[in-house]
């Protein structure tokens, strides 16, 4: 692993973002493209009573289980122990890889769950999971902290978070990137020249930009002190918060795949061939 810098701190940044861009947009495509067929079986079979949306939404998420705690596992392991694959010491497999895992998960299953609920009103596919694509970008932009810190967002937006998704799992993967990391202690940077320049805790500044990564995400989540990033940053908590969102919505769905749908509703699913 080659010598980290300065831009190593915008470098992790994009990872966790990378990361839940791929949790949220695989299980949309995944889970619009794979349902057509089988909602229009749904549709067919619970007009002639053979069974209802409770036992088709139960049989579907324990059809994907398997898949999607395998896909994120090795997606875990690629992107968080690939790349701290020479400090095994500093980022250990229990706790940091299983809450990346698990929030990986639940991001994954929140987007299945989300793209679900979609496709109960919309007979296309396409035009599901592009809706889907673009409420999970709003969620993205909104809560993950990683294209707008919190520092610099207006406090009606900031408050708005809170009912996102994204602002714990961004959490989490942010804490398992830098919070109290030693290997981003006083990193040094290159200037124009190619020229190694060392960093310390007085000269922080223009090039220096950031001591450690507990400073970066101070920073990021408009702490002015880092004391505070020690709730914020509560582990499990967040897992936990994270799973709550995948649960919770599954549980929604539960009851609207039940709650009789409005006529016009039904009428667009009446025909035998669905995009």
């Amino acid at each position: 692993m080659s010598k980290s810098l300065q831009t190593t701190f915008e470098v992790r940044n994009s990872l966790v973002f990378n990361c839940l861009c791929g949790a949220y947009f695989s299980a949309i495509v995944a889970t619009g493209i794979s349902l057509a067929p089988e909602r229009t079986r749904y549709y067919q079979e619970s007009r002639e009573g053979v069974y209802g949306g409770s036992l088709f939404l139960l049989t579907n998420w324990l059809q994907s289980l398997p898949v999607s705690l395998t896909t994120t596992l090795i997606a875990a392991m690629i992107t968080f122990r690939g790349l701290h694959a020479d400090d095994v010491d500093e980022y250990a497999y229990f706790p940091d890889l299983v809450t990346v895992w698990l929030t990986l998960w639940a991001c994954y299953s929140f987007a299945e769950q989300h793209t679900l609920s979609i496709l109960l009103f919309v007979k296309s596919s396409y035009s599901a999971i592009s809706a889907s694509v673009a409420i999970a970008i709003v969620y993205l932009l909104l809560g993950s902290a990683t294209l707008k810190a919190y520092n610099g967002m207006p406090s009606a937006l900031a408050h708005l978070t809170y009912a996102t998704q994204t602002r714990y799992a961004g959490a989490v993967l942010h804490r398992a990137e830098f919070f109290n990391r030693s290997s981003l202690v006083e990193l040094p940077w290159l200037n124009d020249n190619g020229v190694e320049i060392a960093c310390s805790r007085s000269q922080f500044g223009f090039g220096c930009r950031y001591i450690n990564g507990t400073h970066f995400l101070a920073e990021k989540y408009g702490f002015a002190s880092g004391a505070k990033l020690d709730d914020f940053f509560d582990v499990w908590f967040n897992v936990g918060v994270s799973v709550v969102f995948a649960v919770g919505l599954f549980f929604v769905n539960l009851l609207l795949y039940v709650i009789p749908l409005p006529a016009f509703v039904k009428a667009k699913f009446r025909e035998l061939n669905y995009a």
